[in-house]
């Protein structure tokens, strides 16, 4: 999937900070631009965890140290905080659409934050060939089996309507509703997604 957002930057708007992204299997790669293009790629199946830059017509390839503290502080870490202060402040502030749905812009920046995190912050490496881990319980490293039946998310709105609590005070029509809401994704669609 791709992902773009543009804003009105310096110069009294006359300049446009774009960030765009996209997600191609494996390779994730985020590109930042007001006068001068930054680019990260991520190649989340790939180890050693590591993070390449290229500012400048210069590219730097960081590689996570054990903890940042200390001398390790800088390099990997520093480039860490950078680039999810960029993700929060150029493009979850400004995405639009729901952060549920991957067909927006939003959905589908949240979702490449959420494999970022698992990747550079909690060491989960992901795989074309083996079990997707869970990327939206953020305690679980656990993967979810491509072949379980898995539930959609969605979301609904919000009404003022009184839900009953008898089985028999609920319309047939509402009923079948909610169990189309609650048959799992197929198999396509959720490799799709990863």
């Amino acid at each position: 999937f791709d992902f773009k957002v543009e804003k009105k930057a310096k110069y009294f708007g006359l300049l446009k900070n774009k960030f765009q992204g996209s997600k191609s299997k494996c390779i994730l790669q985020l590109k930042t631009k007001s006068l001068m293009e930054t680019i990260w790629d991520i190649d989340i199946c790939r180890t050693p965890i590591h993070l390449k830059k290229t500012e400048k017509g210069s590219q730097d390839v960081y590689k996570k140290p054990s903890r940042c503290t200390g001398s390790e502080k800088k390099g990997f870490c520093t480039q860490l905080t950078e680039l999810f202060t960029v993700i929060q402040d150029e493009g979850l502030i400004f995405a639009e659409g729901e952060r549920e749905l991957l067909t927006t812009n939003h959905g589908k920046l949240y979702c490449f934050n959420l494999l970022l995190k698992k990747y550079l912050e909690k060491n989960v490496l992901f795989s074309n060939y083996e079990s997707v881990p869970n990327i939206y319980n953020e305690k679980s490293t656990e993967p979810i089996k491509i072949n379980e039946q898995v539930a959609p998310i969605k979301t609904k709105a919000i009404t003022n309507k009184v839900i009953p609590k008898k089985k028999q005070d609920i319309e047939p029509e509402v009923i079948e509703e909610i169990k189309k809401e609650l048959e799992p994704i197929d198999e396509a669609s959720l490799k799709a997604v990863f």
